[in-house]
């Protein structure tokens, strides 16, 4: 091994865990939430000198060896060094999080520390930032001053302006087709009330609108990944229920590939002014979860908390997070502090994590996943009978997958009723339950059916209710669009539903051709 010009050797293969830091020995490199710590030199040597000994304390003099090897240094430089790497880390001596302090004896990490075995987020991640590992002055014992951390903004691929023209070309292209053999509409349709939950202040402003996106999974074990999308999942759902805030759809946030588009670039494609990220990491019955709050337009961490509980206490976590988000959204926005209304969910954990299993198949919409969710569902109902979403989750999922299989929908939609009718019995304000049975409800045999029929008229009041309920659910928002211009040829009412769709879930590409259609 060449030795470093610390005269550390250089073992480029060896990755920690440092509580939510991700230490990288070889590229002298230390990540959080996939956000890079600038740190100098001997401060990345003092916390490597920490992580070799953990949870042991190491003195003075052995620090001193250590990061200043062949010179000679006081007790005060190693103090001074210390309280540098504190401040870069954002720890506090009075309540350390990572390092504390042994009075006389040395120091010790705090945090857990283990081998790690995924790869760091990569350094053109979304809101990541540069780490820079300053090298000492040969010449000088003096201490380098530790660099702020900074975001830093790399340039999107030209390549996205060469292909965008074509892509729009091709939606329009497709529209004409598909407006040239549309069915002619319904005559003598009656206009629908307007709702007053349709539009709010939210849909359309940047500064009010955020999107979460999926978690970095860095367990061992590649079969948690489900918590690196349930969990923010789940935040989401919280906080799309708090008034002045619109919050982007999982169809669009979760689908977006963002390793090589900065932080502004992710916001300008979300229709976002903020971004929430972070990473999990499970290890046995211990849950670790790191997350950050992002502003898109000054590419500026906002906020960042880590949590490191029993797995018990997933819930609560949600929890905090949520409510400590609002709050800094809130300082941010000007408004009073908001406390994000809570969402159904098991308090059985084993129920609950299937669930979470079942919803991130779901959500990929093809055939063999649908099916797939199925049993996760089905446990999770097993395990918990009172648990309404997977009552609402598995309809769901029998209905998509015979959609999908191309099956007369009539006899699936009644053999499985019970499910979506249970769902709303447990719980009459689960705003994705009545999505689901508008979206799948029944449709009248007559053709030209209006309002006055009253299956029309039942999944016209279920589509309001998931509008209200669950505004950030862009495949029913814009399935509300689509029955507003086809079933009650209500095209003024349509497009504005279909506004806030694209708003909410704007990557949806049968939302964008919808649009094209109505409006080339």
């Amino acid at each position: 091994m060449n030795p470093t010009p610390g005269g550390v050797p250089d073992t480029g293969s060896e990755l920690f865990l440092v509580g939510d830091l991700y230490v990288d020995v070889g590229q002298l490199r230390v990540t959080r939430a996939g956000i890079e710590i600038t740190l100098p030199y001997l401060s990345f040597q003092l916390l490597l000198a920490l992580i070799r000994v953990a949870p042991d304390i190491i003195s003075n003099d052995l620090l001193m060896a250590r990061v200043w090897p062949g010179l000679i240094v006081s007790p005060e430089t190693v103090a001074k060094r210390v309280n540098l790497l504190r401040e870069a880390l954002g720890d506090n001596a009075q309540d350390p999080h990572y390092i504390a302090g042994v009075r006389g004896r040395g120091y010790r990490l705090v945090a857990a520390v283990s081998p790690a075995v995924a790869p760091a987020p990569p350094a053109a991640d979304p809101v990541s930032a540069s780490v820079v590992v300053t090298q000492p002055d040969e010449s000088s014992t003096q201490d380098a001053v530790a660099l702020e951390p900074r975001i830093v903004a790399t340039k999107p691929s030209r390549m996205w302006w060469f292909v965008l023209p074509v892509l729009l070309a091709a939606i329009a292209a497709i529209a004409i087709g598909v407006r040239a053999v549309k069915k002619s509409r319904v005559e003598g349709a009656q206009s629908i009330a307007e709702n007053p939950l349709r539009d709010t202040a939210a849909i359309g402003a940047h500064a009010r609108t955020v999107a979460v996106l999926p978690f970095d999974n860095m367990s061992a074990d590649a079969a948690d990944a489900y918590l690196a999308q349930g969990l923010p999942e789940m935040i989401l759902n919280r906080l799309s229920r708090m008034e002045g805030l619109s919050v982007i759809a999982r169809n669009s946030s979760f689908a977006l590939p963002t390793k090589n588009i900065d932080s502004h670039e992710i916001g300008r494609r979300l229709n976002s002014g903020y971004l929430i990220g972070g990473s999990v990491q499970r290890e046995t019955d211990r849950l670790r979860v790191a997350v950050h709050l992002v502003d898109t337009a000054a590419g500026t961490l906002i906020w960042s908390a880590h949590f490191d509980r029993g797995l018990h206490d997933i819930f609560s976590i949600e929890d905090e997070i949520a409510d400590q988000i609002a709050s800094a959204l809130a300082v941010r926005l000007g408004d009073r502090e908001p406390k994000p209304p809570a969402v159904a969910r098991s308090a059985n954990l084993e129920a609950y994590f299937a669930f979470l299993r079942g919803r991130t198949l779901l959500g990929r919409f093809t055939v063999a996943e649908s099916e797939a969710a199925v049993p996760y569902f089905e446990r999770a109902i097993a395990l918990d009978p009172t648990f309404a979403p997977a009552y609402a989750s598995l309809y769901d999922a029998r209905m998509q997958a015979a959609d999908q299989r191309r099956e007369n929908l009539r006899p699936v939609r009644q053999r499985y009723r019970p499910l979506i009718d249970r769902a709303l019995e447990l719980d009459p304000k689960l705003g994705s339950a009545y999505f689901a049975r508008a979206m799948w409800g029944d449709e009248p045999y007559d053709a030209g059916a209006t309002r006055d029929n009253p299956l029309v008229a039942a999944r016209e009041r279920d589509f309001l209710q998931g509008t209200a309920l669950d505004p950030s659910n862009g495949r029913g928002i814009e399935a509300y669009a689509q029955f507003l211009f086809d079933v009650l040829d209500g095209p003024e009412e349509g497009s504005s539903v279909l506004k806030r769709a694209l708003w909410v879930d704007p990557l949806s590409v049968s939302a964008r051709l919808k649009d094209a259609e109505e409006f080339t």
